[in-house]
Parts: C-alpha cells; structure tokens; sequence
C-alpha cells in the first residue's frame, strides 16, 4: 500500500477493490472439512484482508479520507468443481510461501466438492459462493 501511495500524485486519488475476509468462508469450511479427513489442514486459498484492518492501514501510511466498503456477490453453482474451476482460473489459489508444494490430487478435489454439497447445498442441489469484494477510495494527502 505504501508503494501505491508513493506512486501517486500529490492529491491523487486511490480507487481499488479486492477480496475481503469473509470471502468464500463456506467454501473454507469445506475445504477444513475434506483436509481433516485427509490427514492434515492446508491452506488452500489466500489469506483476505478484513474490511477495519483495511482502513486503519490506509489512515496509518497517510492517505486522506478514506472510504472503505464491501458488498457480497453471491454465484450459484449446480456443481461445485466449477467453483473450484473458476476459482483456479482467476488465481485465487494459496500464494504463500510457507505452504504445501504438491498439487492438490483429484481425489482431495473430489472430496472438498462433495463436503461442500454436503455442508451447503440448497434443496435443488445447488451452492452459493458468497464473494465479499472491498471498495476502496482515498487520497494522497
């Protein structure tokens, strides 16, 4: 963030949005639940920034006025390896470094996709991803 700020303008305005904490939090869920079974927790998705730490961050390295919002975007699902697909395909695997090497098999795939029909499928079968996307707006004082 402190990057960000230094590139701007003087009085230059900062817009953004990303992910926030509560993103995907049954998909989470379900993921633990499948891990446990397995032998082991990994963290399978980056970690998000809660939506107070977000703002008190941008008051801390000097940006002025800042407005920090967030809204949930719900994606229904009727299976959830297309969940996953997505999820794959944006880049929203675990970026950490001090994390498992190993690809996930398709067997683990498989089991997280069925704990989480288990655990949240609707009565039709369907699941809804729960995205929180923060909004940011500030300026550089």
């Amino acid at each position: 963030m402190l990057q960000i700020k230094n590139c701007l303008a003087d009085k230059g305005l900062f817009v953004a949005s990303l992910f926030g904490g509560d993103n995907l939090l049954d998909f989470k869920k379900a993921c633990l639940h499948a891990d446990m079974q397995n032998g082991g927790v990994v963290a399978r998705i980056t970690p998000y920034i809660e939506i107070k730490t977000m703002g008190m961050i941008l008051q801390k390295i000097g940006f002025t006025m800042p407005v920090v919002d967030s809204e949930v975007v719900r994606v229904d699902y009727d299976d959830p390896m297309k969940l996953i697909y997505d999820l794959h395909h944006m880049g929203e695997s675990n970026i950490l470094t001090q994390t498992r090497k190993s690809f996930t098999s398709k067997k683990q795939l498989t089991n997280i996709a069925k704990q989480y029909k288990d655990l949240f499928a609707d009565h039709d079968g369907k699941i809804t991803a729960k995205f929180e996307i923060i909004n940011i707006t500030a300026f550089n004082n």
